[in-house]
């Protein structure tokens, strides 16, 4: 039985990291920003059907070791157990309940949140510690914060991204180069779909000048 060093969050975070004591870590309140166990990952690598130890890598500073236990009873919840060390020095076990649920593609696990008994689908790994969103206190999504103009701006890039685009909203994208291997049918229809999140975005911002034009005058 071996022990993992976990390092963590993503490589561009690092910064943001202090070594040392868990408490220490800085405590970002966005899901996105934090790196994210998913139920899904587990089940691909055939943890749940062999019931066994596994040992996972995500990446070069995020490894530790993971555990499946089978309940015998009906009525209790299987077990998901996490252990690692944290920088070397604390070493850190979590266990989380398992809940299967019959959807039409197949019986999918669910972690069981141990605050809240709730379902979700993926673990925050926040401060050193692997827990659910409904654990950590004012933990919300990016997106629940953006404006109608960020949101359409999220969903123009998206698109550009795509097709690896540049992100630059100045110009839409019909303007640019069709990839590769790719029919015009389909170009097009990305091109419209991106064109009409660029027509709102231009509509707003030249509802803003209006009304800052007005003010100035007044």
């Amino acid at each position: 039985m071996r022990d993992f060093t976990i390092d963590l969050c993503k490589k561009d975070e690092r910064d943001l990291l202090l070594k040392g004591e868990p408490n220490r870590i800085e405590y970002v309140p966005y899901v996105d920003v934090h790196f994210k166990v998913d139920c899904s990952v587990l089940r691909k690598i055939g943890l749940f059907e062999q019931s066994c130890i596994a040992r996972l890598t995500y990446a070069d500073n995020l490894r530790f070791e993971v555990e499946y236990v089978e309940s015998d009873n009906l009525l209790r919840y299987d077990r998901v157990i996490f252990r690692y060390k944290l920088n070397d020095e604390f070493f850190i076990e979590r266990d989380y309940g398992i809940d299967w649920l019959d959807r039409t593609f197949g019986r999918q696990p669910y972690f069981v949140c141990n605050k809240t008994n709730k379902r979700v689908k993926h673990l925050l790994i926040v401060e050193g510690l692997f827990r659910t969103r409904h654990e950590l206190n004012k933990m919300h999504y990016y997106s629940e914060h953006e404006t109608v103009q960020d949101r359409d701006f999220r969903a123009a890039r998206k698109i550009r991204r795509r097709f690896d685009k540049s992100t630059s909203i100045i110009h839409p994208m019909t303007m640019m180069s069709k990839p590769p291997n790719m029919h015009h049918a389909t170009w097009d229809k990305w091109c419209f779909k991106e064109l009409y999140y660029f027509k709102k975005i231009n509509a707003r911002s030249h509802q803003v000048l209006q009304k800052l034009q007005v003010r100035l005058n007044v």
